[in-house]
């Protein structure tokens, strides 16, 4: 197994040896949409728990990136996930539900980085 595809487990373990800096949190992912008997549509969701962290974004990264104050950046780490997030699922942290708006993965594949509302 090369370095970079260990590097998720590395981080992931890592960020939760320092103790307390990590939450747990449950990925709500959306699936397909079907019609029902009634001619409505129906969405169906699967949970998948790990970890990750919520910050604020700055008021500079807020200002450049027209960033709604409403908005957090959620850090999510994928050695603790099963499945990917994507723009439009959900993620619950802390009691609170976040909407998933744009989802970007770092270039050793460690985390998902989400800006949620």
């Amino acid at each position: 197994m090369a370095l970079l595809d260990e590097i998720a487990g590395i981080v992931y373990s890592a960020a939760n040896g320092v103790g307390g800096t990590t939450w747990d949190i449950t990925l709500k992912k959306r699936g397909a949409a079907t019609v029902d008997a009634y001619g409505g549509y129906t969405q169906a969701t699967t949970d998948t728990t790990g970890r990750g962290f919520i910050e604020d974004y700055t008021a500079t990264a807020r200002q450049m990136g027209g960033i709604p104050i409403t908005d957090r950046k959620i850090t999510l780490f994928a050695a603790s996930l099963s499945a990917d997030p994507e723009v439009g699922d959900t993620v619950t942290a802390e009691g609170t539900d976040y909407e998933i708006i744009t989802v970007q993965r770092d270039p050793a594949a460690a985390t998902w980085v989400c800006q949620a509302r």
